[in-house]
């Protein structure tokens, strides 16, 4: 059984990038997939959707421009929004 301290992938798409979860909720015409994983292969009938792809892409590329936004404001470096992010977080805990 998979244990993720109660944060599944479902609801962390769901927090980190509103609009593909938005997107998503639209396509598959409820938020159900936030608590259940298997809703999200209806996405597979739009796989190959130009538009559907055009609209992942943009969805995708806004919050790669807030991330860089983040980044800038908080570390003065600006990253290009058309690079590879690659980003790692842990909490550590107070205890360790």
């Amino acid at each position: 059984q998979n244990k993720t301290n109660g944060v599944t992938q479902r609801r962390w798409l769901a927090f980190c990038n509103p609009p593909l979860r938005e997107l998503i909720t639209a396509r598959l015409g409820s938020d159900e997939w936030i608590k259940d994983l298997y809703k999200l292969q209806g996405l597979r009938e739009s796989a190959d959707d130009p538009a559907f792809q055009a609209q992942w892409r943009d969805a995708k590329q806004a919050a790669k421009a807030r991330a860089a936004a983040l980044i800038h404001r908080l570390t003065g470096v600006k990253v290009s929004t058309n690079a590879l992010f690659d980003i790692q977080v842990k909490r550590i805990h107070e205890y360790k």
